[in-house]
């Protein structure tokens, strides 16, 4: 199963191994005497639901594991992620879009093509393009990323006062917006957790925007073997059918 079937936060700290072996593993000889490969993770649900459950997390320790690398896990809302990468706290960062400016690095291959959709409310037809969004009020939720394209395009009214995909889906269910962008799934779980599955719809053809989304090293020669090393494992995993299987434990069969 193709990556592309798939489409893309409480606030505390977590810490855990993700990969056991030798005090150094197959480290990369860039590395020095580095022990272990620390992780910067933005919470989303199904995807980062702490240090050992979600996909890029399941598949940071697979990949890990596959390359003899110990790896340590720090979970914390995605903002403090990207500072604690940035910051050079961590050695890569999961998830990012890849190209987004907020951080720079060394981008393994793509782990999801996160694709958006317009959710409106039942009776109304979901956009299906970005210009269908024009005149509209529109909400993100604050903490992620969207696609410049979007956000460049005059006569959307934007509001990013919704902290997590719940509380932007609420709005829309309340009348505050016309539309919520949402990923597809972490969208559709928000949905259901609130109850509001018969209330609120989306154009499942028509995504609004799709971006490829990646693991981040480090802007070094340490992170960038790194990165050959973990985007090897990462291939493996998607050629044996192990990130299928890594998916399918918290995604819909689509």
């Amino acid at each position: 199963m193709a990556l592309t079937r798939f489409l893309p936060i409480a606030v505390m700290a977590a810490f855990a191994v993700l990969s056991a072996g030798t005090a150094f593993g197959a480290m990369p000889k860039a590395c020095g005497n580095k022990q272990e490969v620390v992780v910067s993770a933005g919470e989303i649900p199904l995807f980062v639901v702490n240090a050992n459950k979600g996909v890029f997390v399941e598949m940071a320790k697979e990949a890990a594991k596959r390359a003899d690398i110990p790896i340590k896990v720090v979970v914390v809302p995605k903002k403090r992620a990207v500072a604690y990468f940035n910051s050079q706290r961590a050695d890569a960062l999961i998830p990012h879009p890849k190209g987004h400016p907020t951080a720079v690095g060394h981008p393994s291959v793509p782990v999801l093509i996160k694709r958006n959709y317009a959710y409106v409310r039942k009776g109304n037809t979901p956009p299906g393009r970005i210009s269908d969004l024009v005149g509209k009020s529109v909400g993100l939720t604050a903490q992620y990323y969207y696609s410049k394209e979007l956000l460049e395009t005059p006569d959307i009214k934007f509001t990013r006062s919704a902290q997590t995909d719940s509380i932007n889906l609420s709005m829309l269910h309340r009348g505050r917006i016309d539309v919520a962008i949402v990923e597809e799934n972490s969208g559709n779980e928000a949905i259901r957790k609130s109850g509001l599955t018969d209330e609120l719809v989306y154009d499942k053809d028509n995504p609004i925007t799709a971006l490829e989304v990646v693991m981040l090293f480090s802007l070094s020669e340490c992170g960038k073997s790194l990165e050959e090393v973990f985007s090897q494992s990462l291939r493996s995993m998607e050629s044996d059918g192990t990130t299928e299987r890594i998916m399918s434990r918290y995604l819909p069969v689509q």
